[in-house]
């Protein structure tokens, strides 16, 4: 939205916002701002960095715990009604 305005810096300061949390979209915004010269490269660094961040965080023990017991409870369930 900013962009196409023409607010470049704001658009990049919500990309690297974004980016920041861990939206690949935006990490992907930066990247292209990049490209048309919008951007720097520390800009696209810093938002590497933080997007690698956020990535990890959300990759916790618990959370692949929870995908497992997930992926067996549904094979329960499509074992048993495959059986029905």
């Amino acid at each position: 939205e900013e962009d196409d305005a023409g607010n470049y810096d704001l658009a990049l300061q919500h990309c690297m916002i974004a980016a920041n949390m861990g939206c690949q979209v935006s990490l992907n915004c930066v990247k292209r701002m990049l490209m048309n010269c919008l951007a720097t490269k520390a800009d696209y660094a810093e938002a590497l960095r933080g997007y690698q961040s956020a990535t990890e965080e959300m990759q916790s023990s618990d959370r692949v715990e929870a995908r497992k017991m997930l992926a067996s409870y549904e094979a329960r369930e499509n074992s048993a009604s495959s059986a029905a």
